[in-house]
C-alpha cells in the first residue's frame, strides 16, 4: 500500500442514529451471488472530519468471497464496514477512530498495519445474530499501532468493543502498541456492556 498510485477520495458523514451509514462509503460492493470482488492497491479515503456519533466510510464490502490486498481504507468513524458474508484483507492499511472496523461478517485480516488516529479509538466492533452463527474478525500478524495525529494520550484506545453480546474478535501473532488500554476491551456503553 505504501507505493500505490490511485487514490479515491469522497467527503460524507451522517448521524449514526440517522441510519443513513450506507450513505457515506467511498466504495460500496455488493457482488451478487457467489461471484466476489478482488481489489489490489487502492487506497479509499474518506476525508469527512472526526464528528461525534458521525460515521463517515471508506468502504462497505456486502457479500460473499470479497478480497482486499494491498489497499488502504482511511477515515474516522466507522472506516470500514466488513458488513456481511466472508471478506479477506492481507497487506493492508485501516486507519480510524471509533468502531473503525465494524460489520457482521467473516474477515481475516493477515499482515495489515491497523492503526488509530484519535485517543480514546475503538478497533473492532463485531456483531453475529446468536452464539453459533459464523462469524468474526481475525486480525493475523498485523501491527497495530497509532498515527501521527494520535498525540500522546497513550493506554486509552481498544482492541474493541462489543457490538452485540456474541461479538468476535481475534488478535494473533500480533504487535500491540503503547495506544491501547491494558484491559484491552471495552464495553459497548455504561449501561448495556453487551459482554
Amino acid at each position: 500500500y505504501t507505493q500505490n498510485k490511485v487514490r479515491i477520495e469522497f467527503s460524507r458523514g451522517e448521524l449514526t442514529s440517522a441510519g443513513k451509514n450506507e450513505q457515506t462509503p467511498v466504495i460500496y460492493s455488493k457482488p451478487s451471488g457467489d461471484s466476489g470482488m478482488a481489489l489490489y492497491n487502492i487506497d479509499f479515503v474518506n476525508t469527512y472530519p472526526q464528528t461525534t456519533n458521525t460515521a463517515a466510510l471508506a468502504a462497505d464490502f456486502y457479500g460473499a468471497n470479497i478480497a482486499a490486498y494491498g489497499c488502504s481504507f482511511v477515515g474516522f468513524q466507522d472506516t470500514l464496514l466488513a458488513n456481511k458474508g466472508t471478506q479477506v484483507f492481507s497487506n493492508c492499511y485501516v486507519e480510524g477512530s471509533v468502531d473503525f472496523i465494524w460489520g457482521f461478517s467473516t474477515a481475516y485480516f493477515h499482515q495489515c498495519m491497523i492503526v488509530s488516529n484519535t485517543p480514546g479509538a475503538y478497533i473492532a466492533a463485531h456483531s453475529r445474530a446468536t452464539a453459533d452463527a459464523p462469524g468474526g474478525y481475525v486480525f493475523e500478524s498485523s501491527v497495530i499501532t497509532y498515527s501521527a495525529t494520535y498525540g500522546n494520550n497513550f493506554g486509552r484506545s481498544y482492541l474493541g468493543r462489543p457490538y452485540n453480546q456474541f461479538s468476535v474478535a481475534v488478535y494473533m501473532n500480533s504487535y500491540i502498541d503503547k495506544h491501547i488500554s491494558s484491559a484491552g476491551w471495552a464495553v459497548w456503553q455504561t449501561n448495556n456492556p453487551q459482554t
